[in-house]
């Protein structure tokens, strides 16, 4: 069918100590939707962040902060939040423990139908 353009889900951050991305910029032709955002550590009093920005050089804003206590802690959250085509996907941590594991995705929407 013609100007049909499936939508998937994709990852765009998996952070963990053996691969710590910790940003996403979005690719040109491309609009991302962020809807998934989990966090988890082992051990230790932390919070996380996901900062979302319109391109590299325009302010940060906070759409996410999650804060736990205590052995084994998880913490999720879902939305849907627009970021254009050179904006910027950040997870960020401030944690006292082990080093945490965390996921930030959605869907990669192109921008034009192909």
């Amino acid at each position: 069918m013609a100007g049909y353009s499936p939508v998937y889900s994709a990852p765009f951050i998996q952070y963990t100590a053996s691969t710590p991305n910790q940003s996403f910029l979005v690719p040109a032709g491309f609009t991302a939707v962020v809807r998934q955002i989990s966090v988890a550590q082992e051990i230790a009093d932390w919070y996380a962040y996901v900062n979302i920005q319109d391109s590299e050089a325009a302010p940060d804003l906070t759409i996410w902060l999650g804060v736990a206590a205590g052995a084994e802690t998880y913490v999720a959250g879902e939305g849907r939040w627009v970021v254009p085509e050179g904006g910027l996907i950040t997870l960020g941590y401030g944690t006292l423990g082990t080093i945490p594991s965390g996921y930030v995705g959605g869907y990669l929407l192109r921008n034009q139908l192909t």
